[in-house]
């Protein structure tokens, strides 16, 4: 067994008492992570612990105390980093650090202490020829005192990302994005293949998947799983409405792509559905992913009947004849005319693009028990962000290019489509979708832990496709 003390919170520094008590006792008491009431008792008898590692930035504490672990194999992970007290204000100098590593090795054994250069990040007063610099006199001052160095990466947690926008570091928003995709991703296609019931019908089996697998950013299962583990709930009971309302996005792109509405023969970079599998399979596999939406989350294990029952009112509200469905049909009656105000090209995106967004905001609020006015909250919240999704979309088609979209650009003007730039303006569309994004962010300031949330509708904003 290996002990962890710890990587999250530095018990040299801060609680060496206290370890060492623990260590007199010849226990400790662990609460499961998934259930802090839950309390298991864990060993500490050198006969059963093979190794203790021990993270910190300040080991002082515990120097004069080091010969009540001599029946223990450990080592330290030894964090020295060159950031100002900006950044680290609790924190001993750097000079003082590099001479505590200097003393533990000596006691200990160089061999037993790791130098961790960490937390590594970027902004304007940390770039790369600084890191560059610190890091080579740091090294040269350890040189005889490790044999070991390791690099780690800012982790953007949610209790830090004030600290990070406070100092400009970027934070790590696409990966976190990337990772929540691949599960929503993972499951979707657990969710769509081919079984005995449906070996007959493969072929609309596969279009169902080609279309799913064709990627996008996933924005509106993030929104679910996101406003979900706000209110505290977990991903597990949000995961079925995430996939649920993909399904129904990605339904809307099939059709979309249709000869009968917008014609796109290309969609994220790839044939559209209907140009891979023929017009007939593609509009089936539309209408089989609908159906399907609805059906995992009826079929999900985990959730209450009552539950299941209320998203299912909340995505058949986003989705139908007073929501996406319905902005669909206003958007084909606008394409016919030339006189559309800015009221109804608004009311419009609010329908065809706002609802699936408010509606992801609304799943995951319900799926996390949220409070009615938070969930009301979450709903402004989630129509501000669709309408200026959608004038950014109207954006890119004007400013960007096919390679960086997936499809085609400027099929709008040569259409003759009215959108927020044909009727605003380039530059008056900007202000305009820059200062939805400034709503929705003062709304979101009223959630807990909305540091994700926010860097992500700042994003949303800047994105390039």
């Amino acid at each position: 067994m290996i002990i962890s003390a710890s990587r999250r919170t530095d018990i040299p520094s801060f609680y060496s008492s206290w370890f060492f008590n623990r260590i007199k006792e010849g226990y400790v008491l662990v609460s499961n992570p998934f259930n802090p009431k839950m309390l298991s008792r864990v060993e500490l008898d050198p006969a059963v612990v093979d190794c203790i590692v021990f993270w910190t930035k300040n080991p002082a504490p515990m120097m004069d105390k080091l010969d009540l672990l001599k029946h223990y194999k450990y080592y330290f992970q030894f964090t020295v980093n060159p950031y100002g007290r900006e950044i680290e204000h609790n924190l001993l100098g750097l000079s003082q650090r590099i001479d505590l590593f200097k003393r533990l090795s000596e006691r200990i054994g160089k061999e037993k202490v790791i130098w961790r250069y960490d937390p590594v990040f970027i902004n304007a007063k940390y770039n790369i020829a600084f890191h560059r610099e610190a890091f080579a006199q740091i090294a040269e001052k350890l040189q005889n005192y490790t044999e070991k160095c390791m690099l780690g990466f800012i982790d953007s947690y949610p209790h830090i990302r004030k600290v990070m926008r406070k100092n400009e570091i970027k934070p790590l928003l696409q990966e976190e994005m990337e990772e929540m995709a691949a599960k929503v991703d993972a499951k979707l296609l657990e969710y769509v293949q081919v079984t005995p019931e449906t070996r007959r019908q493969a072929q609309v089996v596969e279009a169902m998947r080609y279309s799913l697998e064709a990627g996008g950013k996933r924005i509106r299962p993030v929104l679910v799983l996101e406003f979900c583990r706000i209110f505290g709930g977990s991903e597990e009971q949000a995961m079925a409405a995430a996939c649920a309302i993909e399904m129904v996005h990605t339904f809307s792109l099939i059709h979309d792509d249709l000869p009968e509405m917008d014609n796109d023969d290309y969609r994220r970079g790839k044939p559209s559905c209907h140009k891979a599998f023929g017009h007939a399979v593609a509009l089936q596999a539309g209408d089989a992913l609908l159906t399907e939406a609805f059906a995992v989350i009826l079929r999900d294990p985990i959730l209450e009947p009552e539950m299941k029952v209320e998203l299912l009112q909340i995505l058949t509200s986003a989705t139908g004849a007073a929501g996406m469905v319905g902005g669909q049909i206003m958007d084909m009656a606008n394409e016919k005319r030339s006189d559309v105000t800015l009221e109804e090209q608004e009311a419009m995106c609010a329908a065809k693009t706002g609802a699936l967004i408010r509606g992801a905001c609304r799943l995951g609020c319900a799926a996390g028990f949220a409070p009615k006015e938070q969930v009301a909250l979450a709903d402004q919240y989630g129509a501000k962000l669709g309408l200026a999704f959608q004038i950014v979309d109207d954006i890119l088609d004007v400013t960007s290019t096919s390679e960086v979209l997936g499809k085609p650009v400027g099929s709008d003007a040569a259409e003759g489509k009215t959108t927020f730039v044909t009727l605003l303006g380039l530059e008056a569309a900007k202000t305009r979708a820059a200062a939805l994004t400034a709503e929705a962010e003062q709304i979101l300031s009223q959630f807990p832990q909305h540091e994700f949330l926010l860097d992500l509708t700042r994003e949303l904003l800047c994105r390039e496709k």
